[in-house]
């Protein structure tokens, strides 16, 4: 069976199989990509949970909407005329900068409420 891609997928044939056939691991990897997280509405939320999956990690980062709103790397003004939405773009070269954000599968739970609560007392 083919491989349905999005209508504004960028990646070329060659570079997809290159992916899916990479023997490298996650470190190697890494240093070639960019996750963009995106409609973030953030006067919406209280706690955003992002995954990213690679084929051997999956990670997981908690935010408050605060946390997320006052992000270097947030960006408001995704598409013109979209009031009250951003982007969040995490990258090879910027991905450590999450690493306070990260949550284990086993924590999760309490990272959310852990996260609420600084979301709340930030409002306050």
């Amino acid at each position: 069976m083919g491989q349905v891609l999005h209508p504004q997928a960028r990646t070329t044939e060659a570079t997809r199989r290159e992916i899916q056939n990479s023997q490298e691991g996650i470190a190697d990897l890494a240093k070639r990509f960019m996750m963009n997280f995106q409609q973030i509405k953030a006067d919406l939320c209280d706690v955003f949970v992002w995954i990213a999956v690679w084929r051997d990690r999956i990670r997981y980062w908690v935010l408050s909407a605060q946390e997320v709103k006052s992000n270097p790397y947030y960006s408001t003004g995704q598409h013109r005329g979209n009031v009250g939405e951003g982007q969040l773009n995490v990258r090879d070269d910027n991905i450590q900068d999450f690493d306070q954000f990260e949550a284990k599968p086993s924590e999760l739970a309490n990272d959310i409420r852990v996260a609420f609560l600084r979301q709340s007392t930030t409002n306050r």
